[in-house]
């Protein structure tokens, strides 16, 4: 129930947004398609975005840290933030970006300390992750990577950054087959990366023990997670206020 409360208070704020962006804006507000299809159904948040947000309640603690890549205009990093999560989200998408930015503004006006716990980057993950611990990485709709090596490289930021919650269907590119889902499992195991089923086609990964548990495998993690603080550190003011609108 406190999910789909705070599921009810994202659409209240965002929608009545959403279409005046839209209407304002038309193609210039990366909305596309899919923002318009949702405003159709009155329902910001997919099925998938929910059931993540319920697993999350359910088996993290307020306050804990959810990183998610290709946020689009940011209603599950918000939807996070109201109940009480911090949350990294990484949109890439200059326009979407753009639109997240604004919707963050807007939200604020609203929940101000849920809007405050939310942190918005505009670039391409894992490039500028903040020093700060991260607890998961979700994705529940990143379609549109477009090459083996951005998946490789999310891959081994899930496994530096300890974990990470993953549709199989919607990673990379849409995925409807089981043996799709199978290739990438196993891509994730050649990663490294331990896949374990929590619901439909969404998996926990960890750091599989052979490569996590030894010395030698924490040593790497190390190294990986100090690779990504250093681009923070080196990049901070252009990687946090993201590209220009």
């Amino acid at each position: 129930p406190e999910v789909l409360d705070a599921a009810e208070t994202v659409n209240q704020v965002a929608l009545p947004w959403l279409q005046r962006r839209i209407e304002t804006m038309g193609d210039r507000s990366g909305a596309q398609r899919f923002y318009a299809l949702k405003l159709q159904d009155a329902q910001l948040l997919s099925s998938r975005e929910l059931a993540c947000a319920s697993y999350i309640a359910r088996s993290m603690a307020p306050g804990s840290t959810i990183c998610e890549p290709g946020i689009g205009y940011g209603q599950f990093p918000f939807l996070l933030g109201l109940l009480g999560y911090r949350c990294i989200g990484y949109e890439c998408d200059h326009k979407r970006y753009a639109g997240a930015v604004g919707l963050k503004a807007h939200l604020a006006c609203v929940a101000p300390e849920a809007a405050s716990r939310v942190v918005l980057i505009g670039d391409f993950f894992p490039r500028g992750m903040p020093n700060q611990r991260v607890d998961l990485v979700v994705t529940t709709n990143l379609v549109n990577l477009g090459s083996n090596r951005a998946r490789l490289s999310i891959a081994r930021a899930i496994h530096a950054l300890g974990g990470g919650l993953v549709d199989v269907s919607t990673f990379g590119r849409q995925r409807d087959e089981p043996r799709e889902h199978d290739a990438l499992i196993h891509e994730f195991g050649v990663a490294g990366l331990r896949c374990d089923r929590v619901f439909g086609t969404t998996y926990r990964l960890t750091p599989a023990t052979g490569a996590a548990g030894t010395l030698l495998g924490r040593a790497r993690h190390a190294t990986r997670l100090l690779r990504l603080r250093a681009r923070f550190i080196g990049r901070r003011s252009g990687l946090i206020q993201g590209p220009d609108d």
